[in-house]
């Protein structure tokens, strides 16, 4: 299946507010952009993005291999429903949740440290790392050499390491 970009749409404008803060412009989108102190700064950016958007489109400088979307979302109770839009109105999905699930109550930790880890695994390696997949002792490696602070790290270490022990513990 295919799709194609073909104009920004006004659904985006929920993720526009880290596109801001990616160039340290602080505010919400659109009100950032009649911001009294960024609202010159914000304009411009925004315009130059959607030029560049444009741009990309019509002269195809890439094909994409991958569709990401954001939706807006809550929780309800432990679980979280995903909407159609910010009206609130049409639930698309409903989430369950790992805490949901009730594993360390029925025993069954080892399972439970397993999706605690990937979560974790998932989350470090998205915002940190390139490369997914590594093992606890890779991503530590590559952890140690970020900005991460050095009591975080430990924490990260005795974490990781205590959820390899417990998903991989054999019954006696």
């Amino acid at each position: 299946m295919r799709f194609r970009v073909t104009a920004f749409s006004s659904t985006c404008a929920t993720t526009m507010s880290p596109f801001f803060a990616t160039w340290e412009l602080t505010g919400k989108y659109p009100a950032i952009l009649d911001d009294k102190i960024v609202g010159d700064a914000a304009r411009s950016l925004f315009a130059d993005a959607l030029k560049m958007l444009k741009e990309i489109v019509e002269k195809k400088w890439f094909k994409a291999s991958a569709i990401v979307g954001f939706w807006p979302a809550n929780s309800i109770g432990d679980d979280i429903a995903v909407f159609a839009d910010d009206a609130r109105k049409d639930t698309l999905a409903e989430l369950r949740t790992l805490r949901r699930l009730h594993l360390p109550s029925h025993g069954r930790f080892s399972e439970h440290a397993f999706h605690l880890s990937r979560i974790a695994r998932r989350f470090l390696e998205s915002t940190v790392l390139s490369s997914p997949g590594n093992t606890t002792p890779e991503l530590l490696r590559h952890l140690r050499s970020t900005t991460l602070d050095p009591l975080d790290f430990e924490s990260l270490t005795a974490l990781l390491g205590f959820w390899d022990r417990v998903k991989f513990a054999r019954a006696e």
